[in-house]
């Protein structure tokens, strides 16, 4: 996935917080974002890429993949849900 994100939006995500704790929990969690990414289907991946690094609509993804409007806002809702829940899941407490 690292290979279609454009470089204006790595450069974007800013430095880990200045305590080494913020700094491990930030890198635990963007690898397991990635490992959950991973095991998405090449399809969900690619409609991943396209609406959130690359900004584009349902309709523009519908098209490039060939599939419905409705099949592309199905599989990014599932796709947001499984990240929300990772991200809720391993949340610190506070």
């Amino acid at each position: 996935l690292h290979d279609d994100v454009p470089d204006e939006i790595m450069q974007a995500v800013p430095a880990p917080g200045s305590s080494s704790e913020d700094s491990l929990h930030a890198e635990r969690l963007l690898q397991r974002l990635g490992n959950a990414l991973e095991q998405l289907s090449e399809r969900q991946q690619r409609i991943f890429i396209l609406s959130r690094l690359h900004g584009q609509g349902y309709a523009e993804i519908a098209a490039e993949l060939g599939v419905s409007t409705s099949t592309v806002q199905k599989e990014l809702k599932l796709i947001m849900t499984l990240c929300m829940t990772l991200i809720e899941r391993l949340a610190p407490p506070t």
